[in-house]
């Protein structure tokens, strides 16, 4: 692009022959005349290039778009300021700019290139990318969101806006959350079929509408009747998918039979490539990544058996979409070697949890790899696990980043 908009200067300026402002009306100057006489007036190639950069920046970055457009209009003003240029000088940069960006979007390269760059500044599809790449290092899942306590940070809500909020300032990859429906049909993020746990409420959310819902006030980290009230509220999907955009992939635990409308919902969110979802899937299950709903998002079945595990595996990944990766079970440490065959043979993930006691036999969970991070999450990693969910996503960022 630098070549483009240079271009539309540097052909304009020996046309017009303009003398600088300080060349006819003695004034300060705040470069070295000596460079700045070299060359002409108008239209301002500084100028030009800042607003073809602010128009691009703010393309991409739209939620930053007016603080970029009035960084990009400041630095032409300064070429006024600094006496480097007349006003209409920089005035026809200004057009001189836009009608190259706009030029350059007819340009089937150019077009790409800002689909990649897009891809690259979207945190979440960087992400996405890196999971369906079984070789691009592993993958960080907070379960239920950042709510454990961390150091200088406190601790947040479980399946909250709060613990989404950490764990993308955190840099954590994923956060598994749950969805429910409510009794008059939104879909918010909750993990139990009652409310008793985590709020001062009771009762199904089944039971509950969602002005109903949203008086409770959530209790902090897992909740139970110990854990304080906190000012946080339960949230929508829409809400949990609008604050994830960009930042953060959500891998949504759907606890109810409502697949269907949880995925329509990503869908109207414009978030289908940001989420993963899940379903369990047996020896008898067909390719479910095929199947409706499941073949509109990125999908990780959850396997269920023991010694056919990699079976279940070789099916699932035997349609013409494949999982992004495979969610072991419970399972003795001599099945996961075959399960990674497996899965690296379908060109998929293995995703553990090591949550409470851990998934894989032998190995420990989060309680142990607080104590000894290696002989928990390092084991994993050297057996072939690339996705580990945990409530202790920071520390296992930490370890993970200092491997």
């Amino acid at each position: 692009m630098r070549g483009d908009v240079a271009a539309a200067v540097n052909a304009v300026k020996p046309v017009y022959a303009r003398r600088r402002p300080f060349l006819m009306d003695p004034g300060p100057v705040c470069q070295p005349r000596g460079i700045l006489e070299k060359s002409f007036d108008y239209p301002s190639g500084h100028t030009s290039w800042g607003t073809a950069v602010a128009l691009v920046l703010a393309e991409l970055l739209p939620d930053r778009a007016a603080a970029i457009l009035t960084r990009g209009r400041e630095y032409g003003d300064s070429r006024v300021i600094c006496g480097a240029h007349n006003v209409s000088a920089v005035t026809a940069a200004r057009q001189a700019a836009a009608a190259v960006v706009a030029r350059l979007h007819g340009d089937a390269g150019f077009r790409r290139d800002m689909e990649a760059a897009r891809n690259e500044l979207d945190r979440a599809l960087a992400i996405m990318a890196r999971i369906a790449d079984p070789e691009a290092g592993t993958i960080v899942v907070a379960h239920r969101g950042c709510h454990t306590a961390i150091a200088g940070a406190g601790s947040a809500p479980e399946n909250s806006l709060a613990a989404l909020d950490r764990c993308a300032t955190f840099g954590i990859d994923v956060m598994e959350a749950d969805v429910r429906m409510t009794r008059d049909g939104h879909l918010v993020m909750i993990h139990d079929a009652t409310v008793d746990r985590t709020t001062n409420g009771r009762g199904k959310v089944a039971d509950l509408t969602l002005v109903e819902l949203q008086a409770l006030q959530l209790r902090d980290d897992l909740g139970g009747p110990a854990s304080p009230l906190t000012g946080h509220r339960i949230p929508t999907l829409e809400a949990m998918l609008a604050a994830a955009d960009g930042r953060i992939v959500l891998n949504l635990d759907i606890k109810d039979a409502v697949h269907a409308e949880t995925i329509a919902a990503v869908h109207r969110a414009g978030a289908e490539g940001r989420v993963i979802v899940k379903a369990t899937a047996g020896i008898a299950s067909p390719p479910l990544a095929i199947l409706a709903p499941f073949d509109q998002v990125p999908f990780m079945p959850m396997l269920s058996g023991s010694v056919e595990l990699p079976q279940v595996i070789a099916r699932q990944a035997s349609g013409s979409t494949r999982p992004v990766g495979y969610e072991v079970p419970r399972l003795p440490l001599a099945m996961l070697a075959p399960v990674v065959a497996a899965a690296r043979t379908a060109r998929g993930r293995v995703w553990a949890n090591s949550l409470w006691d851990g998934f894989v036999t032998d190995i420990g969970g989060d309680a142990q790899a607080m104590r000894h991070p290696d002989a928990v999450w390092g084991r994993l990693i050297r057996s072939g696990v690339s996705i580990i969910q945990t409530d202790q996503p920071v520390p296992l960022r930490q370890f993970v980043a200092a491997r």
